[in-house]
């Protein structure tokens, strides 16, 4: 499977899961009242789970590559072992 395919299996995922947080968080413990505050606190829950999405796609990016670039120097240096 190729690097880039399994960044954005990764993304979709912890995306999903970033903004079913978010929004379960913000449901328990805001309690909006008029119209105007359930069309401000849903749309900020939207910006929230999309902020957090894309900043915890990054950070899962950077793993995957660290990852990668630790099985590419084992394979390196076995292959010069022997």
């Amino acid at each position: 499977m190729k690097l880039n395919t399994i960044k954005q299996i990764t993304r979709i995922v912890v995306g999903f899961g970033a903004t079913s947080i978010t929004s379960q968080i913000i449901k328990n413990n805001v309690v909006p009242g008029s119209l105007f505050q359930r069309i401000t606190v849903t749309t900020a829950m939207i910006a929230a789970g999309g902020l957090l999405g894309e900043t915890l796609g990054a950070y899962t990016d950077d793993k995957i590559d660290e990852i990668s670039n630790i099985v590419a120097d084992a394979q390196t240096q076995g292959s010069s072992n022997v």
